[in-house]
């Protein structure tokens, strides 16, 4: 297991937080995924969302957290957040006209529709500015 820095003064107020939501913000390299380390080894019980902009970081960081043995933290783009697509393992969650489509599928396909996100088998301007955020 890899061993884990020493928290700066600036750090160890978020580590000890008891927040139900915290949104660390600061530029590259302050220490943000160190930060949530330590973060997530203090409160091994709650479910934490690390969200990354690209793939590429999205993978060093789940390595990271793999290696602390921290299974407490998910690591996901944004991307792939804006999408939400059920997890069936099936060709139906990326093909809304497929013709053997699962429950949770269909569900994800028309809670798509009714938000005004997916209409006449293509997202809609709506949809695709969610999806940039």
């Amino acid at each position: 297991m890899k061993k884990r820095h020493t928290p700066t003064a600036e750090q160890l107020p978020i580590i000890r937080s008891k927040l139900n939501t915290l949104l660390v913000q600061a530029f590259a390299g302050a220490g943000k995924t160190s930060t949530l380390e330590d973060f997530a080894a203090a409160n091994p019980t709650l479910r934490i969302l690390l969200l990354t902009f690209n793939k590429a970081l999205q993978v060093e960081a789940q390595q990271r957290f793999k290696e602390l043995g921290l299974a407490n933290v998910d690591c996901v783009t944004t991307h792939a957040l804006a999408h939400e697509e059920p997890i069936c393992g099936d060709p139906c969650r990326y093909d809304p006209e497929a013709e053997d489509m699962c429950d949770d599928c269909a569900e994800y396909w028309r809670r798509m529709e009714a938000e005004g996100l997916w209409k006449d088998g293509r997202w809609t301007d709506k949809g695709m500015r969610k999806m940039r955020k």
